[in-house]
């Protein structure tokens, strides 16, 4: 079985936190289109994520690869284009990435770095979300806070309430 391996690169106190913060949420997602996560090495550096090999790596790279420039000349020759996506194929990667995101909804979690680069393409067009180094609860304490406001009609000192909430 071939997999795909994530290491901290730089082991100081703070990326050590992120990486294990990362490997717990993602212990917990169970989705078509989230990444499948199998488990963490710690013994020693570097500490290691093991995922679901996606055989051709990240989005951005594959739509590269299928675009309408995808053509490269290699001494004034085409070498290999790789077939431009149709629009019922791109429709059908959006709506893997928009099932994926309306999981990680449903689980309270913002993804906060939603980019073709941290999502991957396997066989047959699967797409799946990866990289959850940014992901936050929403109900953690940085995502939720009170504050107060004043408009510029209310400029005398009477100011309003207000919640922030997490928005996507």
């Amino acid at each position: 079985m071939l997999v795909a391996v994530k290491t901290l690169k730089d082991p100081n106190l703070s990326a050590r936190k992120d990486f294990q913060r990362e490997a717990e949420l993602l212990t917990n997602l169970q989705h078509d289109h989230i990444v499948k996560f199998y488990g963490v090495c710690v013994d020693g550096d570097p500490l290691i994520m093991v995922f679901e090999y996606m055989k051709h790596g990240d989005l951005n790279k594959f739509l590269r690869a299928h675009g309408p420039d995808a053509m490269i000349l290699v001494d004034g020759q085409p070498l290999q284009s790789n077939g431009e996506l149709g629009l019922s194929q791109m429709l059908h990667i959006a709506s893997q990435i928009a099932s994926g995101m309306v999981y990680l909804g449903s689980q309270h979690f913002v993804h906060r770095d939603l980019a073709t680069r941290n999502c991957l393409v396997g066989n047959g067009l699967l797409v799946k979300i990866g990289d959850f180094g940014m992901s936050r609860d929403i109900y953690s304490s940085d995502y939720y806070r009170r504050g107060s406001w004043a408009s510029s009609d209310h400029a005398g000192g009477n100011a309003s309430s207000y919640e922030v909430h997490a928005c996507w």
